[in-house]
């Protein structure tokens, strides 16, 4: 889910493990021009989200890459499809931790709205139990980067 702490732990485990760091959304915006904001304002969800699914077929051609990827990459079943049989890793914080996030509200699909947060949440989380590999907590983001690395053996 946005806010989670995806990008922060997945720079930090990147650079623990010797890998090259890959953010889904950043990848989409270099390629198209725009945020996800903008192309869900100017062309619907459904465009955004088969544009996000092209690009994470790319980034998972990559070699030693830990992808972060948008909080929504679960809701389209080819998507799922292209996880299965990688090592996904679903982060979770409390929501009300997320909620005080700078910027959380104002990402699509909140559109600033706490409630939506948490009805996407209930909505999403068996798609991400459905996909993860492993599942851990976020309470820091630097503890949960170590935490991965020593649990995948890139430090001890």
């Amino acid at each position: 889910m946005t806010g989670c702490g995806k990008s922060t732990v997945g720079k930090e485990l990147a650079r623990l493990a010797g890998f090259s760091f890959v953010d889904l959304d950043e990848m989409l915006v270099k390629g198209e021009g725009k945020t996800p904001r903008e192309i869900f304002d100017e062309q619907g969800e459904d465009y955004f989200r088969k544009l996000e699914h092209g690009y994470l077929l790319k980034a998972l051609e990559l070699e030693n890459a830990v992808i972060s990827c948008g909080g929504g990459v679960v809701l389209l079943e080819e998507n799922r499809k292209a996880l299965a049989g990688q090592e996904v890793i679903w982060i979770v914080r409390s929501v009300d931790a997320v909620l005080q996030h700078k910027g959380v509200l104002s990402r699509p699909p909140v559109n600033g709205d706490p409630e939506n947060y948490r009805r996407l949440y209930r909505a999403r989380r068996r798609l991400y139990a459905s996909c993860a590999k492993t599942v851990i907590g976020n309470a820091d983001s630097w503890q949960c980067a170590l935490d991965l690395a020593r649990m995948y053996g890139y430090v001890k």
